[in-house]
């Protein structure tokens, strides 16, 4: 029976995968049309898989070059459960030390001049910080002249760049492979 995948997945030698970027679009439509249960046991392969990713970006955010909200940052990773490994950073959780809000008092007009901040004196509403907010800062530290984060700017990236090189690798072999493997329980059917 000839496969009914773009680039070939069936031959006397067994199957193979070969998936260009272009392809990953054509790749989930093929896997829509296969049955529920194969798609169930590639999401479980493929969750396991983005595990180890958000663990190892937990790991690289905990190296000595990353600043401090790296590690509060990589504790608010989610892995969700999809046919492709997905680990997402930052988004609302709110982490870190509880800071006092400032006021926001009127002056006159409208506009931006028209109202000034005040320092509430420890009286304000005690908030702590989204992930997202703490995200690139994190990863690139701060802009010149701003003490907001414990490092400095660095185009290169302090911990998610640094684990990514490290660890996509392994993590495209392992989902190809799973990949194989629905494709092989597919075409046993």
């Amino acid at each position: 029976m000839p496969s009914q995948f773009p680039n070939g997945f069936t031959g006397k030698d067994g199957v193979y995968v070969e998936i260009e970027p272009l392809d990953a679009k054509a790749t989930l439509r093929w896997l829509n049309k296969q049955p529920r249960w194969i798609n169930d046991e590639l999401k479980d392969e493929t969750y396991d898989i983005a595990d180890y990713l958000r663990r190892m970006l937990y790991q690289f955010s905990l190296r000595a070059e990353a600043p401090p909200q790296a590690r509060l940052v990589a504790g608010a990773a989610k892995v969700r459960r999809d046919r492709i490994p997905v680990v997402r950073l930052g988004g609302n959780k709110k982490v870190g030390r509880p800071y006092t809000t400032r006021k926001k008092y009127k002056k006159h007009g409208k506009g931006k001049g028209s109202y000034y901040y005040q320092d509430s004196g420890g009286k304000g509403k005690k908030v702590r910080a989204p992930a997202g907010a703490l995200l690139w800062g994190s990863e690139f530290g701060a802009n010149d002249g701003i003490a907001r984060f414990a490092r400095r700017k660095n185009p290169e990236g302090y911990w998610i760049a640094p684990a990514i090189d490290a660890c996509v690798p392994h993590a495209v072999r392992s989902w190809r492979k799973a990949l194989e493997r629905a494709v092989r329980k597919a075409e046993a059917q």
